[in-house]
């Protein structure tokens, strides 16, 4: 089942008739989903065997804690990165990143608990985790914003008398770096 759901994939991202008309959850759920689910329950195999895929793939098992603090440190990382658009150093950073919160955060957290499991103060601890983590992102709150770098170019003109121009324009108040759509139309001529 997972050749399939890997050709699936391939197809999809790979032949522009197959992609799904945008990159919205629906079609990330209608379209991807399934390919993903065909290679994620073909490599799971059954009771009693593993595919040769996934025993060459335990060999990576390591990564998996690492794996959960990428998901949840990057966005952070995006944001205090310099620049809006990332590249190669960006991973690096972002992997960086992961690797000191996996040594001080979540190694740590994982012996206090093994250390209180049985212990009245394990209550405590676990109720104070979710006051620690608010109090954290409110202090990451106030991290400078860095404004989004657009490639769109200012003016393009698409015809003799036809432009098509970025307006300078922003949502009041906006201090997270949201611009303003403006899908408006003006037409002026003779």
């Amino acid at each position: 089942m997972a050749p399939l759901g890997y050709v699936g994939l391939f197809l999809v991202f790979c032949f522009p008739a197959a992609q799904p008309p945008a990159a919205k959850l629906s079609s990330r759920l209608s379209v991807l989903l399934p390919f993903q689910s065909m290679v994620l329950l073909g490599l799971a195999g059954l009771p009693g065997f593993q595919p040769k895929v996934a025993e060459w793939a335990s060999k990576l098992n390591f990564l998996e804690s690492y794996s959960y603090a990428v998901y949840v440190n990057q966005f952070i990382c995006w944001h205090l990165w310099p620049a809006y658009r990332v590249g190669f150093l960006f991973f690096i950073f972002l992997a960086g990143c992961a690797v000191i919160a996996v040594h001080l955060v979540q190694k740590p957290c994982e012996e206090l608990i093994k250390k209180t499991a049985n212990s009245k103060w394990n209550k405590w601890v676990i109720l104070s985790l979710p006051v620690a983590t608010t109090l954290l992102l409110l202090a990451l709150n106030y991290l400078p914003n860095h404004e989004p770098v657009s490639s769109i170019p200012s003016v393009v003109m698409l015809g003799p008398s036809v432009y098509d121009v970025k307006l300078p324009l922003k949502a009041d108040g906006a201090t997270d770096g949201s611009v303003l759509i403006n899908p408006s139309l003006l037409m002026q001529g003779t």
